[in-house]
């Protein structure tokens, strides 16, 4: 499980007008934009859920450093939702 690779991918819902500004503040920070994660060699995901101003939302992290035990018990210390890939 996992690559090994200390790397997180981050999957966030989004309106397709909004598209362009994720991506564009995904890159100016040294990431690269993408319109979905791989799951090919993840460890697994944290799945969040927030609500705010009445407005939900799910936001997934996926995880591929090789330490799935540690980041799955870490997501749900929180109440999240861990995925398998």
């Amino acid at each position: 499980m996992g690559s090994g690779i200390d790397k997180t991918c981050i999957e966030i819902p989004s309106d397709p007008d909004d598209i362009q500004t994720q991506n564009d503040a995904c890159v100016n920070v040294g990431g690269v934009a993408s319109l979905a994660c791989s799951h090919d060699g993840a460890d697994g995901a944290c799945q969040v859920s927030s609500t705010a101003s009445g407005d939900s939302q799910t936001v997934t992290y996926w995880y591929y450093a090789g330490n799935a035990a540690s980041e799955k018990a870490s997501c749900i210390s929180y109440g999240e939702t861990w995925l398998t890939p």
